[in-house]
């Protein structure tokens, strides 16, 4: 996840862009079945949810989403 000061975190536990893809492998490579969903405060930077993004499915993880927390919107 990313909050809204541009942190990433992997689960509860903080961690810096550069050690992400080692972090993703080492749970992968324990629960080959886990799925990858990368959620987002809403006022983290959508850039930085699309670097993370990026950045995994450079490493090989093409099955990462994106999670939504889908709010209904009343017309003005």
């Amino acid at each position: 996840s990313v909050d809204s000061k541009g942190i990433i975190y992997v689960g509860q536990d903080p961690i810096a862009l550069k050690d992400l893809v080692g972090k993703v492998k080492a749970i992968v490579t324990e629960n080959p079945d886990i799925g990858m969903v990368i959620s987002g405060d809403k006022d983290a930077s959508y850039g930085t949810v699309i670097e993370v993004m990026a950045l995994l499915r450079s490493a090989g993880y093409t099955q990462v989403g994106l999670k939504t927390d889908a709010k209904i919107m009343e017309p003005k």
